[in-house]
């Protein structure tokens, strides 16, 4: 007697601790929206499993009518789950179609004409149309990562399961045990079986997916400068360097190092928050007008665009466009007429040159930049680089 009980409470208890697992998470983490349909679905599945195990030998029709009304909605609610967690529009009002196509059908075989294998044709009608319609939206969006498939292939499942139980029932093959009750029959035991098994990989499906969000979150923001939203050094390097190593003969690889002028004295003159804001405009300015493959903020005020190809006169106009954009800027944090500007070296690689050695090049550039005056442009002098573009913007 204790057994059968711990194996009716053995699907409300899973469930109702995913519930709540889940919904810490969605606490912590409230911007993944696909975690509450998730949350619903386990608690309307967990109650309508109790309904089903505990009201219905009590007050058979009203604990059908409850159980089932949660059920059907249970569904939906994981199936819209899938979708938004693959970021596909849920059809909610095809649900809420699918859910109210089945309602007179059940109730008329519940109420008028008694029926328990057209009632369990009917719910599997039901959960495979809600399922094959999710099915269909989800293999449309060609889902590419591991977790999203295990989530297609759960709905693969459920389609078969809904499809596949009735017609074991129909052929005889699945007995609902007409003449007594229905928690004894074997369709329920198939469904007491196989429901801890799909719950529990729909469940780690979800789970898997929102640990490799929190760790690939991890690993960006440790390569992300937080201010700019540029690479950090670690990031910046950390993607340069594969490209380097893969650069064919027929490419030129190229490096702007760009640093803002008098800095410190923005931070002492006028504050903290100014010299953020000058730091978060540079960036922006740079991303936006350097075109480069990656750009980056690599030290306290200096930065760095990288380019798998360019030419120098390319180098050149871009830092112009930089250098110009920033000086029809001004900043609410500085007095008017504080101009902000930029030294900047450029250098092209020679063959197979290591991303240190670029950096140790352009680093000389810049730093000829800040000795002739600052606000300049300065190239490498490698005579295969052609002629140096430096530029007096004083």
């Amino acid at each position: 007697m204790l057994g059968k009980s711990l194996l009716s409470l053995l699907n409300p208890i899973m469930l109702f601790g995913f519930a709540c697992l889940f919904a810490l998470i969605g606490m912590k983490w409230h911007r993944r929206a696909y975690l509450w349909p998730v949350i619903a679905a386990f608690t309307l599945l967990g109650l309508a499993f109790l309904c089903q195990e505990f009201v219905t030998p009590r007050f058979d029709a009203a604990g059908r009518l409850i159980s089932n009304g949660l059920f059907f909605p249970a569904v939906a609610a994981i199936c819209a789950a899938i979708l938004m967690r693959m970021n596909v529009v849920v059809p909610w009002r095809l649900f809420l179609g699918v859910i109210l196509a089945g309602v007179p059908p059940f109730l008329w075989f519940l109420f008028i004409d008694a029926d328990v294998q057209a009632r369990v044709v009917i719910s599997g009608c039901v959960v495979g149309s809600l399922a094959l319609v999710t099915l269909a939206k989800a293999t449309a969006a060609r889902p590419e990562r591991a977790m999203e498939r295990i989530l297609v292939a759960c709905v693969l499942i459920g389609v078969l399961v809904a499809i596949g139980r009735p017609a074991l029932m129909v052929v005889g093959l699945l007995d609902v045990n007409e003449d007594g009750s229905l928690l004894a029959s074997d369709y329920w035991a198939s469904v007491r079986g196989l429901s801890p098994i799909l719950i529990a990989v729909i469940a780690t499906a979800f789970l898997a997916g929102i640990a490799l969000e929190i760790i690939g979150t991890a690993q960006r923001e440790a390569r992300t400068d937080l201010l700019t939203g540029l690479s950090n050094r670690r990031g910046f390097e950390g993607t340069v360097r594969p490209w380097l190593e893969a650069s064919s003969p027929g490419t030129q690889p190229a490096l702007i190092l760009a640093d803002i002028d008098n800095f410190k004295s923005i931070n002492d003159r006028f504050g903290h928050k100014a010299g953020d804001r000058a730091i978060s405009i540079v960036g922006k300015v740079m991303d936006n007008l350097g075109g480069a493959d990656c750009a980056g903020r690599i030290g306290g005020e200096e930065f760095a665009l990288f380019y798998r190809h360019a030419t120098q006169r390319d180098l050149a106009d871009r830092a112009m466009a930089i250098q110009d954009a920033l000086a029809r800027l001004g900043l609410p944090e500085l007095p008017a007429g504080h101009r902000l500007t930029l030294s900047m070296g450029i250098h092209l690689a020679a063959d197979y040159e290591r991303l240190p050695d670029m950096m140790e090049q352009a680093d000389a550039a810049l730093y000829r930049a800040k000795a002739d005056g600052k606000n300049r442009i300065v190239a490498t002098p490698l005579s295969a680089h052609g002629s140096s573009p430096d530029r007096d913007r004083a």
